[in-house]
């Protein structure tokens, strides 16, 4: 017997999968013990295993039932509750020691630091990887910078030495086996440093849940080194709600207080290929449409970094640089990996340009 009301079906798969992207967005790498990490994995790899029987395929040689599709849609819905309890309440390691040790991070380079400043899931180190695929085809060198975290730092000593690796990988990075945090140089074809791109955890940045919790003291020294910094704040077309945006306009706002005459200021609207409005007929980003829809979503954002020249003003609205930008395409597997296929090389161009026109 065929399965009736299909439309009822794939709805139910694309809300499911959703849900399961969002509560494994929300995890925090650095916290989740590796126990938990491995319970996760394996909830989400069996949801994401019934929603591919759902999806009109053979079960054992018969087409899915009517009666079989309940009996499944229960089993995973109790798959959903026990993985909403284990991402919120599953094993965490104690990280009293990252948030109020201000010399866990050591930059000795004082060549520019750029700063990939975003929430958790925007995206930040999949730009990073696109971005370090495009330099290497340009000649650059992107190296880690191992002395970024103390020697005993066994994990990050790992994401260093498996960078390359991620990089040439045709899946995505696992959220939660990314880039906790990350220092790499960009060394041009002379051997001179051009600067460094620096990732770090979206949470220690912006956390919804606690929209007012101070930066850690971390970030808080990155602040006060004497590199010239430039700061990508990532940002989404359509991302979440109207008062989660704001509350994250304000933490850019406060970001904005902190920084001095010398830093620059590059806006990077990410997953900008999710809206095919937003291109012009070529097939090319639309600029000027992207950025209207970015002042519109999260509003006043583009305020702090109005130009106040009385000169310079008419014919430069604003100091930083606005740069449409997509990682590339992200497909499911049946298995829970991500297969990914690069962005045209157009978005990594307009972020380097950007950021070379920055340094």
């Amino acid at each position: 017997m065929i399965i009736q009301d299909t439309r009822k079906y794939c709805e139910y798969i694309k809300e499911t999968e959703d849900k399961v992207n969002k509560l494994y967005d929300s995890l925090n790498s650095s916290i989740v013990s590796e126990a938990a990490k491995k319970d996760i994995e394996s909830i989400r790899s069996k949801i994401f295993g019934e929603l591919v029987v759902i999806d009109g395929k053979l079960d054992d040689g018969d087409l899915i039932m009517p009666s079989d599709w309940e009996k499944r849609k229960q089993q995973i819905d109790d798959l959903l509750k026990e993985l909403e309890v284990k991402v919120n309440q599953g094993d965490r390691i104690e990280i009293e020691d990252f948030w109020t040790n201000s010399n866990f991070l050591f930059v000795a380079d004082p060549s520019p630091l750029v700063i990939l400043f975003g929430q958790a899931a925007s995206g930040k180190t999949m730009a990073l990887i696109r971005l370090t695929q495009y330099l290497w085809k340009k000649g650059y060198q992107v190296v880690p910078v191992k002395s970024f975290r103390p020697p005993y730092d066994k994990q990050y000593n790992a994401i260093c030495e498996s960078f390359p690796t991620m990089c040439h990988s045709q899946y995505a990075v696992a959220r939660t086996m990314g880039c906790n945090f990350l220092l790499v140089k960009v060394i041009d074809r002379q051997g001179r440093t051009v600067c460094q791109l620096m990732d770090a955890p979206g949470q220690w940045y912006f956390d919804r849940n606690m929209p007012q919790t101070g930066l850690p003291a971390c970030i808080n020294r990155i602040l006060g080194l004497p590199n010239k910094r430039i700061w990508l704040f990532f940002v989404e077309p359509h991302w979440d709600d109207c008062n989660t945006r704001q509350m994250y306009v304000e933490r850019i706002m406060q970001m904005r207080s902190g920084m001095l005459l010398k830093d620059r200021t590059i806006f990077v609207s990410n997953k900008t290929d999710m809206d095919p409005h937003l291109f012009l007929k070529d097939g090319m980003p639309d600029k000027n449409m992207i950025f209207r829809a970015i002042k519109d979503q999260y509003p006043n954002i583009f305020t702090p970094f109005e130009n106040n020249n009385p000169i310079t003003r008419f014919f430069r609205k604003y100091n930083f640089q606005f740069v449409p930008f997509s990682a590339g395409s992200f497909t499911p597997t049946n298995t829970g990996q991500i297969l990914y296929t690069m962005s045209n090389d157009v978005y990594p161009n307009l972020l380097w340009k950007a950021i070379c026109n920055s340094v």
